[in-house]
């Protein structure tokens, strides 16, 4: 079974990942990281009028993976991985394909064109 995408790269519960700007404001906001794995930031800056901003954006499962992978990529902990074709790949021999390009159209039998005497409804009288 795989593993699931919160326990993959586990970071603690209030992890600075980034700083940022708010999406609705543009003040500077925290990214950070919730127990469960998510990352997550709320914005509490005030406009100059003094209403609070209140923003708060989530990010999903796949994102916050992600985000966790390049903190811990960032900050030494982890090695970056290129993710290739399996070495047996790479030296086997080439029949003439190519993988990345669409298959050729298959030819379909072609119907011969009308007769020329009154066309396909001739023998019909029209």
């Amino acid at each position: 079974m795989a593993t699931p995408l919160k326990q993959q790269f586990p970071l603690p519960a209030q992890t600075l990942i980034r700083r940022g700007k708010c999406h609705d404001c543009g003040g500077p906001v925290q990214w950070l990281t919730s127990k469960s794995g998510a990352v997550y930031y709320n914005c509490y800056n005030s406009s100059a009028e003094g209403d609070p901003c209140q923003a708060h954006h989530r990010v999903g499962g796949r994102g916050s993976r992600d985000l966790r992978r390049a903190y811990l990529v960032a900050s030494g902990e982890i090695q970056p991985v290129k993710i290739g074709k399996p070495a047996d790949a790479q030296k086997s021999p080439v029949d003439g394909r190519n993988e990345n390009q669409a298959p050729a159209p298959k030819k379909e039998a072609q119907t011969p064109p009308a007769a020329k005497n009154g066309g396909e409804y001739a023998e019909y009288g029209i």
